[in-house]
């Protein structure tokens, strides 16, 4: 049997980091489908798996993959449980009305709605109700949809008083406003604000300020049609050019360039390629010009609007430059499944959704049919 595996198929060593991220995804879905029998089977698999390994009857190359699988399986779904009980906690926390909030603005931009103009996007809230005098502290966000704003900036620190917030629906939507860690959402026409606090100088105000003033400024000098496709495509933010973007996309769809209008790692790669180039008439040190790689990225990103297929081709681009930078060879599949391990852990809804779906797993594929036509001409 093994012969003939070996004389009709390409064999590709798989890192066991591989089986934990394949295990802590299929943890996340178990829980999610409520799929008991499966943590209660990956368990006893584990526990079988020690104890055959602990009397030498099979060896460990063959067993690390079963208890890399079996304690992923475990971890995601302890880890998925706690990030929905967290969420439920702070959902009540913020859920009622006639509330006290001091929060934070992050965020300011126009609101998709058919009478409220603007939604703040507001973090590091407290919370006090009517009848207490102590208010609590909520991990998360909450937005604030308004039709009149006063002059908010990024970094002020508000009260908003007398306010109603509502808790997610148990439902899709609601996983969604997981995901990006939204635990209460209200809807007032005029809120009652005091600025209690405005900093001098604030680095994600600036930011904040530069990015809106770049993108007023070449709405202004571009046409319709070439800002949709510059904020589209180099800036990834489609919700200032939806109705234009609608527009083009029949004729997107009849080519089957769908996938171009949405930003994701290929147009980073496309971004750091040309500065490669350009890199290569500057007579600088190797090690001089990946820095500067580095900061022009980080710089991109900052100036734009992320998306988690942007955010990934972001990090395994940071860890291209930092092998190179440190002389360790680069393995793209391994550095890409340790960026998808750690969004998993870090947010195990993700898996969920499709944009995560899709752009970790046709990564991946892709990843790995180049390395078995690598295999194929070693062999």
């Amino acid at each position: 049997m093994v012969d003939f595996i070996h004389r009709h198929f390409i064999l590709v060593p798989v890192h066991p980091l591989v089986w934990c991220t394949a295990g802590l995804i299929a943890g996340v879905a178990t829980y999610y489908i409520d799929a008991w029998w499966l943590l209660g089977f990956a368990v006893t698999v584990g526990i079988c798996g020690i104890g055959l390994l602990l009397a030498r009857r099979v060896s460990l190359h063959a067993t690390v993959p079963i208890l890399c699988i079996a304690g992923g399986l475990l971890l995601g779904w302890l880890r998925a449980g706690s990030q929905v009980w967290l969420y439920q906690r702070a959902c009540t926390a913020v859920s009622g009305t006639g509330l006290r909030v001091v929060a934070v603005v992050t965020d300011r931009m126009p609101a998709s709605h058919r009478f409220m103009r603007e939604c703040l996007t507001l973090s590091q809230v407290r919370v006090q109700r009517q009848d207490e005098k102590s208010s609590c502290y909520v991990s998360g966000k909450i937005q604030l949809y308004a039709a009149c704003l006063p002059d908010l900036r990024i970094g002020d620190t508000i009260r908003i008083d007398n306010v109603a917030l509502k808790p997610p629906k148990q439902n899709g939507f609601g996983r969604y406003l997981m995901r990006n860690g939204i635990v209460g959402t209200a809807f007032v026409p005029r809120p009652a604000i005091t600025i209690g606090y405005r900093p001098t100088w604030s680095f994600w105000r600036m930011i904040w300020e530069k990015r809106q003033q770049m993108l007023h400024q070449m709405q202004r000098q571009l046409s319709l049609q070439a800002f949709a496709l510059y904020s589209s495509l180099f800036l990834g933010n489609r919700a200032v050019c939806r109705k234009e973007l609608d527009r083009m996309t029949p004729a997107f769809q009849q080519w089957g360039i769908m996938h171009y209008l949405a930003r994701s790692g290929l147009h980073l790669v496309i971004f750091a390629a040309v500065w490669t180039l350009l890199f290569r008439f500057i007579p600088i040190p190797l090690l001089y010009k990946q820095l500067l790689l580095v900061l022009l990225a980080v710089v991109y990103a900052l100036f734009s609007w992320l998306s988690l297929s942007f955010v990934r081709a972001l990090a395994v681009f940071m860890l291209y430059q930092l092998c190179g930078m440190l002389r360790v060879p680069f393995h793209f599949l391994y550095c890409l499944t340790l960026v998808c391990c750690v969004v998993v852990l870090f947010n195990p809804v993700q898996v969920l959704f499709l944009d995560f779906q899709l752009s970790f797993a046709l990564t991946f594929a892709l990843g790995w049919f180049g390395l078995l036509r690598r295999a194929e001409r070693l062999a």
